[in-house]
């Protein structure tokens, strides 16, 4: 096999190229330390190995127009080339890795050069750029960490208090169940009541139970006549007007403000402005609540509230004392109970409330009753009242009976009518088929019979039921 340089791949260069004397690259071999072989290594001063001086590259000598190659190339033996010497800018190195002693390639030497041995000082370099990233990085993500890691502050008493306030002004319902002291009357209560005031629920007074609702600022209960025959606004005589109906609330349920004690924003207020109770170590007080609920003590006012010492901090329990006394465990009212407390109410006031009698009112009767153009068909029975409240809509009642104490009842009317301030008349015709019997039974003589009349006051009319419908319905939402 032939040898020469295609053995290498190298491909000699045109005539003129290389250093001052044209000639061919000789074929010397270098040693490890880059020194040709066989030549000893270059002497510093006073005969000591050292550095080769700088060189500075002479002028280009080729021909006109013609120009050294770029590009890369390779190292020669041992990673350096002895001076004078230096690898061509494009192809590869020729035989033995030696290039004619006189000018390096125009442009400079390409990346591989300088050589390795200070190469490796970037690599060195950028290791350690990447190391102390490393590290940068580690002491970030251990402070991140650690900072995670670190105990969440407790909350003071105050704080707790604070949240609980605050939740209390956004919730829409609450639920009580407890007992309240109104006008002397003790009440057992279980009741539900909306953020803008609506509630309804149950009351027991004297062990007998009604339904309750409270609309607009007016209560109303549906009693038996158990609990009608003890108020003295009703009594015996017209009690069966008020069992089991809607009415408004007698004057004995209506010393409690459930508006201004219940309403879950006001009572957010009230407790917002509430200060812990504490005992002689200084320390809130720690009490549990209905269900067992650890809870912290505060005073506010006339009012202790009760706030759920663990998160989420809620008002609990809520009491006072003096004469118009209460004392209710609070829950919340959520979503589905809510719902269906709408549904409820609305339902009763649309087909029950219309009609309902408040038994409470500013009119009174005067002077006697009377009867007049009394016939078999019918007889006139007139009383005046006196109104010294607002204008009301009112059933005016009239009975003749056979005794004085009315237990023998021959006729009776109904009418309702409207009535202003001051004194009014009132007349409706009994009649009917006890009536006629009664008047056949005198067979032309007389008999004597007594009269009487009364008005019960109308507090819910067809109009007002219907505006009590469109505000629960736009509070609703």
């Amino acid at each position: 096999m032939a040898q020469g340089p295609e053995q290498q791949g190298w491909q000699p260069q045109p005539q003129g190229w290389g250093g001052p004397s044209g000639g061919q690259p000789p074929q010397q071999p270098f040693d490890e330390q880059g020194n040709p072989s066989g030549q000893p290594p270059q002497q510093g001063p006073q005969g000591q190995p050292g550095t080769p001086p700088p060189w500075t590259p002479p002028p280009f000598q080729g021909p006109p127009g013609q120009y050294p190659p770029q590009g890369g190339g390779q190292f020669p033996p041992g990673g350096q080339f002895p001076q004078g010497q230096y690898p061509p800018q494009g192809g590869q190195f020729p035989p033995g890795g030696q290039f004619p002693q006189g000018v390096p390639p125009q442009g400079g030497f390409p990346g591989a050069y300088p050589p390795p041995r200070s190469g490796r000082k970037p690599l060195v370099a950028l290791f350690s750029a990447i190391g102390a990233v490393i590290v940068v990085l580690a002491v970030v993500a251990i402070a991140v960490w650690t900072g995670g890691d670190e105990p969440a502050k407790p909350l003071t008493a105050e704080q707790k208090r604070a949240a609980a306030a605050e939740f209390l002004s956004g919730v829409r319902g609450l639920r009580y169940t407890g007992d309240f002291t109104s006008d002397t009357t003790p009440v057992q209560a279980d009741l539900s009541v909306t953020h803008a005031g609506t509630a309804t629920g149950t009351l027991t007074v004297y062990g007998q139970s009604m339904d309750m609702m409270l609309l607009d600022g007016d209560m109303y209960v549906k009693a038996p006549k158990a609990f009608w025959v003890t108020q003295p606004e009703a009594g015996e005589q017209v009690a069966p007007d008020y069992a089991d109906k809607w009415a408004k609330a007698p004057k004995s349920l209506r010393g409690f403000d459930i508006r201004a004690l219940l309403v879950p924003g006001a009572l957010g207020q009230s407790l917002g402005q509430a200060a812990p109770t504490v005992v002689p170590s200084g320390q809130p007080t720690a009490q549990a609540a209905a269900g067992g609920v650890p809870s912290l003590s505060f005073e506010g006012g006339d009012a202790q509230y009760l706030v759920s010492d663990k998160a989420p901090h809620r008002l609990t329990h809520v009491k006072t004392g003096g004469d118009d006394s209460f004392s209710f465990t609070v829950t919340e009212v959520d979503t589905a109970a809510l719902s269906a407390l709408y549904d409820g109410v609305l339902d009763k006031v649309k087909n029950e409330l219309i009609g309902a009698l408040d038994p409470y009112s500013p009119i009174s009767r005067s002077g006697l009753s009377s009867a007049n153009g009394c016939t078999e068909s019918k007889c006139d029975v007139e009383q005046s009242f006196v109104n010294d409240g607002a204008t009301a809509w009112v059933k005016y009642h009239a009975e003749v009976s056979t005794d004085k104490a009315g237990t023998k009842p021959i006729g009776e009317c109904t009418k309702s009518v409207k009535i202003t301030k001051g004194k009014t008349a009132l007349k409706c015709s009994v009649a009917g088929a006890a009536w006629k019997k009664w008047v056949r039974s005198l067979d032309g003589g007389s008999g004597d019979f007594y009269s009487y009349g009364w008005v019960q006051v109308e507090s819910v009319s067809g109009a007002r039921a219907a505006t009590i419908v469109s505000e629960i319905e736009k509070e609703r939402g």
